[in-house]
């Protein structure tokens, strides 16, 4: 037997001893696994278009963390006895592994996150709470954004115009209280400021057809739809209207000049880092607690199509 035979007859029996060893030992090479857990985003926001934003960036953070993400909102769950306790429950009995919670109710999300287990991730977006099941906050700075807002209706008010804030009967608990501490801070300014509440947002022509013989008042609120109805009625020049949020109808009444300003949150950002944070806590990449804040910015009519703006309203672009 030649030498060349034997290293060959040596390397068969080496190769033999070593599957005999991974078949003993269940000593087998995998793929590392890759972790798809289940998110769920849950708000009580409308659907307009700084909903889109929002949910649109929640998608892409899924897409890069290995998340199964299901975007849900209140709003379409009108006529089958859900709120945002029961939405949180049923997605719970799911098997859900993170949530993502935007609730407008204080005294509803503390009752929400009592019945979360301790060791699920809960990420809050916009809400405010005080519980250990809270594993961070992503969203607006409220000191910034009040401060912003102040600073803004200063700058606009001529000879002493009245402010007066506008709510309605269903507007949100965080915006009347974003609306309390604005009022504050314009009395502060040394600021006259007024108080408002309608029935519904369809009570604006009303307020309107009175205010509109007046030059004297800046109307500010903090609601969505009230802004967007409050643009819809206004027929003349005479009264300054100002606000906070996005959607499409505030686009259209910035671009005809029926509002002067409205302060926008980058919810494209909001909705990828909130679910880029339950996420890592998932994948155990990151546990730290953290608070996010995201920018927000004042769009006028001048600057509605500047870069930097579109670039927070229009991330598709």
């Amino acid at each position: 037997m030649s030498v060349k035979q034997k290293i060959w007859i040596c390397m068969d029996i080496l190769f033999l001893i070593v599957l005999y060893l991974i078949s003993s030992t269940d000593y087998v090479w995998h793929e590392k696994e890759i972790l798809v857990p289940d998110v769920v985003f849950i708000t009580d926001t409308p659907k307009n278009a700084a909903a889109i934003n929002l949910q649109a960036g929640a998608e892409k953070a899924a897409e890069q963390y290995h998340a199964d993400l299901k975007f849900l909102f209140l709003e379409d769950m009108i006529g089958q006895d859900m709120d945002m306790k029961k939405m949180v429950e049923r997605e719970l009995e799911n098997g859900c592994d993170g949530i993502v919670l935007q609730c407008s109710s204080r005294k509803q999300t503390d009752d929400i996150l009592q019945k979360i287990p301790i060791g699920l991730p809960v990420i809050l977006y916009n809400t405010i709470a005080d519980s250990p099941r809270m594993k961070s906050f992503v969203g607006a700075k409220s000191q910034e954004t009040l401060e912003k807002t102040v600073q803004s209706i200063v700058q606009m008010r001529e000879n002493e115009q009245t402010v007066l804030l506008v709510s309605q009967k269903n507007t949100k608990e965080t915006v009347m209280q974003f609306q309390e501490m604005l009022e504050n801070a314009l009395k502060q300014s040394g600021v006259e400021t007024k108080n408002i509440s309608l029935a519904n947002p369809q009570e604006a022509n009303t307020l309107l057809y009175g205010l509109e013989q007046q030059k004297n008042t800046i109307l500010f609120t903090a609601d969505v739809q009230m802004l967007e109805a409050l643009a819809e009625a206004k027929q003349t020049d005479t009264l300054a209207l100002c606000g906070v949020g996005w959607s499409g109808k505030i686009r259209n009444a910035l671009e005809q000049g029926d509002v002067q300003w409205t302060l926008a949150e980058n919810n494209y950002i909001s909705g990828y880092e909130s679910v880029r944070k339950v996420a890592e806590f998932l994948n155990r990449t990151n546990f730290e607690q953290e608070e996010l804040f995201t920018e927000n910015v004042i769009v006028t009519q001048q600057n509605l199509y500047q870069k930097e703006t579109e670039l927070i309203l229009f991330p598709f672009v």
